[in-house]
């Protein structure tokens, strides 16, 4: 089990996510509470992205309107056409505003696709570019 455990985590590229599941090999819910006296549906940090704006089928009004401390949505796109591996960001309300960069991707993938449930807030709205540039935070649910 260690062997294919490793090679997970290679694939899912990161020691943050080391930290979170390569403490018990029980399953998601209890990986994810691994070590934690967090209660269940508290969220584990597992990492800080920015939301990438690809212009695929993203809103960019919903975009610019994001806010820090507003909860949004991560979805696998397995059919993208660019990236078998995309991690959409979308709004409470359905609304598609970017992407997990590609280099992250992967990993969130592997642990969304694994069973894993998540949490993503907006941290902080970045400006001064072209566009705002959302920064989440994502975490793991806890039980």
């Amino acid at each position: 089990m260690t062997g294919s455990r490793r090679a997970f985590l290679a694939g899912a590229g990161g020691v943050a996510i080391g930290a979170a599941v390569a403490t018990t090999a029980a399953g998601p819910a209890a990986a994810a509470g691994a070590g934690s006296a967090a209660a269940p549906g508290t969220a584990v940090p597992l990492m800080t992205t920015r939301v990438a704006d690809s212009g695929r089928g993203v809103d960019r009004k919903a975009l610019a309107r994001l806010a820090p401390g507003e909860k949004v949505e991560l979805r696998r796109e397995p059919g993208n056409d660019y990236d078998a591996r995309a991690v959409a960001v979308h709004t409470l309300g359905g609304v598609k505003v970017g992407y997990i960069p590609r280099a992250r991707a992967e990993a969130l993938g592997n642990l969304i696709d694994a069973g894993f449930a998540t949490s993503a807030v907006v941290r902080e709205v970045r400006t001064g570019g072209v566009r705002p540039e959302p920064i989440i935070g994502v975490g793991l649910l806890t039980g």
